[in-house]
């Protein structure tokens, strides 16, 4: 069959990135009716929410299948930079190809570390795919794409000393009005025991 020919839609710069991935119909066949695989390997950097695409992709389309590799993501971690996690995951689609998909990926980033430009460029450049007919699926190839490039805003070292102050002020204030209310509270309680008038 003839080669898959994939469109991504460049993302816009954010901590909830959304991929978009656009497949044209193929040319008929005879005695086929062909199916589109397509396995894109993310970077650990970003992150797909299973449970969100399960809500999302609920309704019939041109989305057959998908699988998430890892099934299990720890989605509250750190990036990881020293290579001690098991690395990013993987998605595998199976389109209709009798007409034209457009499928939206939403994806999340992780914590990244301060950067003196506030953002971090994260690409996604493992694209394979292959058109297959019934049951009979083919290995799959490389899909000649551009990259697409992820701009991920990140905190500033000037601001993190600020925001640890901040954030140690704002816990230490929280606790002292805690403690506050819970000792007026019992105060209150204890002037009413002692005016309640006996019976």
């Amino acid at each position: 069959m003839h080669p898959l020919n994939l469109t991504i839609v460049p993302p816009a710069r954010s901590l909830h990135p959304t991929l978009r991935l656009l497949l044209p119909s193929s040319p008929p066949s005879e005695g086929c009716e062909p199916h589109a695989h397509i396995e894109v390997s993310l970077p650990d950097a970003l992150f797909p929410d299973r449970n969100e695409l399960l809500d999302k992709w609920s309704l019939p389309g041109g989305l057959l299948a998908w699988t998430l590799t890892p099934e299990v993501i720890d989605i509250e971690r750190p990036v990881d930079l020293n290579g001690r996690s098991s690395g990013g995951s993987v998605l595998r689609l199976e389109l209709d190809g009798s007409v034209e998909v457009e499928v939206e990926v939403p994806l999340h980033a992780r914590y990244l570390p301060p950067n003196d430009s506030g953002e971090m460029e994260v690409v996604i450049d493992h694209f394979r795919g292959a058109w297959y007919c019934g049951e009979a699926t083919q290995e799959l190839s490389k899909i000649q794409v551009e990259p697409v490039r992820f701009l991920l805003p990140t905190g500033r070292p000037a601001h993190q000393l600020p925001v640890e102050i901040g954030t140690a002020a704002a816990m230490w204030l929280g606790c002292a009005y805690l403690a506050w209310r819970i000792l007026a509270l019992s105060r209150r309680r204890v002037i009413r025991t002692q005016i309640k008038p006996k019976s």
